[in-house]
């Protein structure tokens, strides 16, 4: 099953590489065979199952563990517990919400942006938009979508003010590099440093209500 984002990528790109098959050959055209390849694992959207555990917070890209600890939330200006994901080269590309609630806002991160010696995400990468979600309970989850690549694309498919759900798809990321999810400093980690993550699927974390 393939992302909308990518099918007339692939359709396309299909097309010119069967033209120059037929055209020049199809030696000439492994390449671009070859590159029909990498944006159908690209452009790949599994079905998830979501986990019938209402205050936790699942994965929302594909990836591994980069690291779990608290920092400073430059957006919400409060303390985290700072989940990071660290996204394959041709991981897949679809993003869901870690938590169901309402979207609050997208324009954090260019805000952010803007006191870079107290950002989360190393300088390194480039920072392109963030969503920040309020649970039914109160709690505020901000998820943050970064990348080294300048030709890096972010798009959100849920607007502000509307309910998401926990483990829906809610936007995709072209090329993103690495995704963190920032939880109230009370939240209970569930997950370790390299562990693999599944967007919609994986627990990393659960809120703490007494």
């Amino acid at each position: 099953m393939f992302a909308p984002e990518g099918r007339l990528p692939i359709v396309a790109t299909a097309a010119l590489a069967a033209t120059v098959s037929v055209a020049l050959g199809s030696l000439v055209a492994v390449p671009l065979w070859g590159a029909v390849i990498a944006l159908g694992l690209m452009y790949r959207d599994p079905p998830r199952t979501v986990p019938a555990l209402p205050l936790a917070l699942v994965g929302p890209a594909d990836g591994r563990i980069a690291s779990v600890r608290l920092a400073a939330d430059p957006w919400l200006q409060r303390d985290a517990l700072r989940t990071a994901i660290r996204l394959p080269w041709l991981g897949v590309g679809p993003l869901r919400s870690p938590t169901e609630g309402k979207v609050m806002d997208y324009r954090l991160a260019r805000e952010a942006e803007q006191r870079a010696d107290s950002y989360v995400v190393p300088r390194r990468f480039a920072v392109y938009n963030a969503m920040w979600v309020r649970t039914d309970e109160g709690d505020d989850v901000v998820l943050v979508v970064s990348s080294r690549w300048s030709f890096h694309r972010l798009r959100f498919s849920v607007s502000v003010g509307e309910r998401v759900g926990q483990g829906q798809r809610c936007g995709f990321s072209h090329f993103g590099s690495r995704v963190d999810v920032l939880a109230p400093s009370s939240t209970r980690s569930q997950v370790d440093p390299g562990q693999p993550v599944l967007a919609g699927s994986t627990v990393i974390a659960s809120l703490v209500h007494e």
